[in-house]
């Protein structure tokens, strides 16, 4: 419940959450504060810094993949920020106030059409007229888990929502959507985020949103996905878990390569499954995916690196150790895409 200060344009509301943080916008707003919860503020701190590096790394790359501009970060002890807007701000228990606060771009929610869409496909039918009008369905941003089907035969979810949705593969294909390009924009994002930005990437996220022009709430509809393709975009994400590479020198990540392998894989397999698998058969859409995400990733890193740089082996040795560990786990009877710290 928000504090009676203000007015519903004035005031803030939530639109996410998490054990780290609070999210929360303006109506109208093209900017979100993300709230440090207690014990997170030096992790707050870490996705702005990581935060920082990827948009300058990305600023100097095409891969076709958004991220949010950051504005300003926040510190608990700006008494004028917090009295200014701690009237405004929905309360919380969990998150109390003042706590360091991050400012950044709010990525667009994907426009209405494709939102109404995605009801009428996944929501059950009894559900859905009350899932058009839910105000918290408007704040939609949908993950591409490419690494991921839905379980065959699976019921409708009776607790459907937009809000975070999970975009499984099946759906994806299932919608017309185009897999292979997302594959291909994730790998070039990567090889970004570890050779230009120096950042592991551990517990990014990778979402459709709209793009900065979309109209969300427009009544032209141009058609149902394949169409609406155009009016959506990939987002990079939340960085507040990443780790920077050991030390951002050469010679260093030379000296200790066994470790920034490891800490690469690590990250890529201990996130949610945005990326698509090796190891899932060669003749499946799956293995088509892992390919185009390969060949992108080892690409663009080698082209982020230059042609003398000392690490150009290193994202190619990094895509092996992914197979090999994928390779392994499955020897071992732990399945596709085992997660060994978050199960």
């Amino acid at each position: 419940m928000a504090h009676d200060h203000g007015n519903a344009a004035t005031s803030y509301h939530k639109i996410g959450f998490g054990q780290c943080g609070l999210v929360c916008t303006k109506l109208q707003s093209r900017s979100v504060v993300k709230i440090a919860g207690p014990y997170f503020h030096d992790g707050l701190f870490e996705d702005y810094q990581c935060h920082l590096r990827l948009l300058d790394g990305l600023s100097h790359h095409d891969t076709q993949c958004r991220i949010p501009n950051a504005f300003t970060y926040i510190d608990q002890s700006d008494s004028s920020w917090w009295a200014a807007n701690q009237p405004l701000l929905p309360v919380d228990p969990k998150f109390p106030f003042p706590s360091m606060a991050l400012i950044t771009e709010r990525i667009p929610p994907i426009p209405t059409t494709m939102r109404n869409a995605l009801i009428e496909r996944y929501c059950p039918p009894v559900l859905q007229q009350k899932a058009k009008a839910l105000p918290a369905n408007k704040d939609c941003l949908a993950r591409v888990y490419l690494g991921r089907r839905r379980r065959p035969g699976a019921p409708l979810p009776p607790n459907f929502t937009l809000r975070n949705f999970n975009f499984c593969l099946d759906q994806l294909i299932e919608c017309g959507l185009p897999v292979e390009a997302y594959a291909r924009t994730m790998g070039r994002c990567l090889a970004v985020m570890h050779w230009e930005a120096r950042i592991d990437g551990y517990d990014v996220e990778f979402v459709l949103g709209g793009d900065r022009q979309t109209d969300t709430d427009g009544a032209t509809a141009m058609g149902v996905f394949g169409q609406l393709e155009r009016r959506i975009c990939m987002w990079v994400l939340d960085f507040n878990l990443c780790n920077r590479l050991v030390k951002d020198d050469d010679a260093f990540l030379l000296e200790n390569e066994e470790a920034v392998i490891a800490q690469l894989v690590l990250g890529f397999f201990e996130n949610d499954p945005y990326y698509p698998l090796p190891m899932m058969g060669d003749e499946s859409v799956e293995e088509g995916l892992w390919g185009a995400f390969r060949e992108e990733y080892v690409r663009q890193s080698a082209v982020v690196l230059g042609d003398q740089s000392s690490l150009r082996h290193l994202p190619p040795r990094f895509i092996d150790a992914c197979v090999e560990r994928e390779r392994r786990n499955l020897q071992e009877g732990l399945g596709h895409g085992h997660r060994q710290y978050k199960g």
